[in-house]
């Protein structure tokens, strides 16, 4: 478990606005369904499946990963996430919103 985190939580995004430290304390907040998700092997293949599909490149698939832990853990905030698709791979808003619904319906509403 302590190395799937720290796979998660090595992300550059996070490494930029929180220390290890806070990145923990919110994990151990965190509800157990959403824990379980960010230590899932799945959540990066689902989103890799998911960019092929959308015909979206491994390298900005794996931003969009970024993208999903940051709102899972909570250093971003859902509203965001759109906006945040947009800037990170560099897609038009309608991309970003086909992508966004896409992770909601595979990722966050089981949740």
């Amino acid at each position: 478990m302590e190395k799937l985190l720290r796979e998660k939580f090595n992300i550059g995004i996070f490494n930029m606005d929180y220390a290890k430290e806070q990145l923990k304390e919110k994990f151990k907040k965190l509800p157990p369904d959403i824990q379980r998700e960010l230590l899932s092997e799945d959540l990066g293949l689902i989103i890799q499946l998911m960019g092929q599909d959308l015909k979206i490149p491994p390298e900005q698939a794996l931003d969009v990963e970024y993208a999903v832990v940051s709102v899972l853990v909570g250093t971003s905030h859902p509203k965001d996430f759109i906006r945040d698709i947009q800037e990170r791979i560099a897609v038009s808003p309608d991309k970003a919103r086909v992508i966004a619904e896409e992770v909601n319906e595979a990722i966050f509403q089981p949740l």
